[in-house]
């Protein structure tokens, strides 16, 4: 049991060497691609809120969450991102306009880590 802000690259590096031990490399390389790359993105940069009531269920496997970068045009060129979030009049929330593809475990995700365009180029 790791308290969640004490998860940090060493830990990531114990979950990748015990699931190196079910010696499937793909499971290996998706796992890797979409929840060991977007659940440390919550710890490091959610808020308070988001660490508290998302993080523990991601590591406990009861929720997924993916990374979503790659769109249509750009692919993984994230200086080609064309996908813009732009906050609600309240100012309290972002409306996500544009196409994400190609997310690794997007189809089972809870939660996205995403990157988009919130000012200029």
């Amino acid at each position: 049991d790791v308290d969640p802000d004490d998860f940090d690259f060493f830990h990531e590096m114990l979950v990748h060497q015990e699931i190196a031990r079910l010696g499937r490399p793909g499971f290996i390389d998706s796992l890797g691609t979409g929840w060991l790359i977007s659940a440390p993105a919550v710890y490091n940069f959610g808020s308070e809120a988001m660490r508290r009531d998302i993080g523990p269920m991601l590591l406990k496997g009861d929720k997924w969450s993916a990374l979503a970068i790659s769109e249509p045009f750009a692919g993984s060129d994230v200086a080609a991102l064309k996908c813009t979030a732009q906050k609600t009049p309240c100012g309290q929330y972002y409306i996500v306009n544009g196409i994400k593809k190609w997310i690794t475990e997007g189809v089972y995700a809870d939660y996205f880590v995403t990157a988009v365009r919130t000012g200029g180029a």
